[in-house]
Parts: structure tokens; C-alpha cells; sequence
């Protein structure tokens, strides 16, 4: 592996990327939280070669994205951490984006975890199944909030809200379909503050509203120990919809020939929304913020940022077991987010 491509124009602090890949246009969020953050737009060319389109700011502390809309009306959500808020942006398919809404929330008084919870802070920007509801756990208030688009991409509705254990901290969440349709839904919403996957069976009302039934709760570092410290971070279901991975910082749980390594833990999905424990395994390194599966679901790009390391992990799509570190590469400093682009 080796690096084709820089770019500094998503400066300072990169924080995530979202990839519009039937317009190749990638979307860069810039946690600067000394200023305003920042929504840049990118076109990607065939040699990883990026050239940016439109720079705006946004509230300060944006950690995630997200894409919504079709291709008549297309926007952009931007959950952003620092600033207690989320925010909407009307974007092309030529990647020109302009502002819509700012929704900013608050609390009564702090949460359980007054460190981390004195204020409310989005962590997560993604779709449900159906492609109606923008999902946005709220690490600091301990709820995950629902907005709905059916008024116009530039007019969100927001939704009553999912109230989750108090101090458990919801950072990101996952989806998944059984069959791959909408007739059983669960969503998986991992706990950064607490180390916890927690399921929910989703049910969709006729009053176009949610219910959530909680049906199981399993330890983000299953078949390692929880240390004082720990920090789950990512959450996502395989391509073969049969196995939901997570990583953990900091929890030094994987003994290596390079040395204690944190995390990364992978179940088997059940139907009844149940985790079967399958695999503790070594995520590469220090702090794996973020991870992804390719296509083929045989490898898995780590972000490592206390290594300031991208590693590819090979991958047992079979059994959805991880394995070694087949390649890896410089990252310039601590590295947020890792994308295939195939």
C-alpha cells in the first residue's frame, strides 16, 4: 500500500468523510474546535487525485455526515459535536452546497458523566433502513434523536426522541434487516461511555412515528476486559448483513508480537436481534477511531490514530473472523475516518 494523494483544504482537523459515489463527489468535515468547523466538497479522480469543489463553514465540532434526499433533491446533515447542534445543507451533483437549517439542542442539567455529558453532543449522522428518519445519537443527553424529511430535504421534522441507559454515552449506531427489507428491523447502539452494544427492534407507525423495544445489551469488549479508559468507538454490519463489528480505544485487549493492541470485536447476528460472540481481535494498534469493510467484506481499512497508521486486516468472510496486517501506511496525524473507494 502506499499514498498516492494529499490534500490540506479540509483543514484543520479533519473529522469525516462522506462519498457520493454515483457523483464521485467526497464530502470532508473539518472538527476545528478553536473556529468554526467546516463542510468541503470534493471531485475524486480514478488515481485518488481530489479537487475541491465548495468550502463552508459550519458550527463548530462537526464529527459526522450523512447524505439524504434523491436525485431530484439531495442534502447533506452534519452532526456537529462541539456546538450542541446538527445542521443541513443543500448540495449538486456537481458537489455546490448551501446552507438550510441549524437545530440546537440543550439539557436541564448535566448528565450522569458531568465530564463528558455537561452538554448535549451529537456524535453520528446516518439513515435507518427506510431511508425516511436521520438517526443522531447524542452522546452527551443519552437519547438518540429521529428527524424526518417528508416536507423537503431543506425542512426537518424532528421526532420523539430514544431514551438510552443514563451516562452510557450513545456515540454510533447500526442497522440491520434480517431479510434485507423493512418487515424486522433492529438498530444497534453502541455506548462509548458505558462499553455496551445495546439492540432495539424498531417497529414504524402508521402515525408516521417509531417505537423501540430493547431486547439486548452485550459488552463492547466481549472476550477481553473493560480498562478504566476505554472508549468504543465504531459500529457496523458486514456486507454479507451477517456479522456486526465494533472497536474499542484504549482497551489494550489483544496481545501482539508488536505489543498490546486495542480491538476489534465481531458478533454473529441473530435473528431474534440477540450477538453471538465470535471473535476478539487485534485492531492493529492504538485507538481504531474508525474502520471499514470493502465490498467483498474480506478486508477491513483501520484508522489508528495513535499510531498515526491506515492498516488493512485481512478478513474470513465465512466466519467473520479477523486476521493479520496484510499492508499499511503512513497517515500524516491521527487519522479520523477510512473509506474504500472501488
Amino acid at each position: 500500500m502506499r499514498q498516492t494523494y494529499t490534500n490540506y483544504g479540509c483543514a484543520a482537523d479533519p473529522s469525516w468523510l462522506t462519498f457520493d459515489e454515483e457523483n464521485r463527489i467526497l464530502y470532508c468535515f473539518d472538527d476545528d474546535i478553536t473556529n468554526n468547523g467546516s463542510i468541503s466538497s470534493y471531485t475524486t479522480g480514478q488515481d485518488g487525485r481530489l479537487t475541491q469543489i465548495n468550502r463552508l463553514d459550519t458550527p463548530k465540532g462537526p464529527v459526522s455526515g450523512i447524505l439524504y434526499g434523491d436525485v431530484e433533491s439531495r442534502a447533506v446533515l452534519v452532526a456537529n459535536y462541539h456546538s450542541q447542534s446538527i445542521a443541513t445543507y443543500g448540495t449538486t451533483a456537481d458537489g455546490i452546497l448551501k446552507r438550510y437549517q441549524t437545530f440546537t439542542f440543550t439539557m436541564s442539567a448535566p448528565g450522569t458523566d458531568p465530564g463528558r455529558q455537561a452538554l448535549p453532543h451529537p456524535h453520528q449522522a446516518i439513515l435507518d433502513p427506510t431511508t425516511r428518519f436521520i438517526v443522531i445519537p447524542d452522546l452527551g443527553a443519552d437519547v438518540v434523536r429521529f428527524f424526518s424529511f417528508e416536507n423537503g430535504v431543506n425542512s426537518l421534522s424532528e421526532h420523539e426522541p430514544l431514551v438510552v441507559a443514563p451516562g452510557s454515552g450513545p456515540r454510533h449506531v447500526a442497522f440491520w434487516s434480517p431479510d434485507g427489507d423493512e418487515s424486522t428491523v433492529f438498530m444497534y447502539v453502541l455506548a462509548e461511555l458505558a462499553s455496551e452494544v445495546t439492540a432495539y427492534r424498531v417497529d414504524y407507525l402508521e402515525d408516521g412515528g417509531l417505537s423501540f423495544e430493547r431486547v439486548f445489551d452485550i459488552s463492547s469488549v466481549e472476550g477481553g476486559t473493560v480498562r478504566q479508559g476505554n472508549m468504543a468507538a465504531e459500529i457496523i454490519v458486514s456486507p454479507d448483513n451477517k456479522f456486526l463489528t465494533v472497536s474499542n480505544r484504549n482497551d489494550k485487549s489483544v496481545t501482539t508480537a508488536n505489543g498490546q493492541s486495542d480491538s476489534l470485536v465481531t458478533f454473529a447476528l441473530q435473528a431474534d436481534g440477540s450477538l453471538q460472540f465470535i471473535q476478539i481481535a487485534a485492531a492493529g494498534g492504538s485507538t481504531p477511531r474508525h474502520f471499514s469493510f470493502n465490498k467483498a467484506g474480506d478486508l477491513v481499512a483501520v484508522g489508528l490514530q495513535g499510531n498515526s497508521l491506515v492498516v488493512i486486516l485481512e478478513r474470513d468472510v465465512a466466519t467473520g473472523a479477523i486476521g493479520e496486517v496484510l499492508a499499511q501506511v503512513s497517515a500524516g496525524t491521527s487519522p479520523a475516518c477510512v473509506l474504500w473507494d472501488e
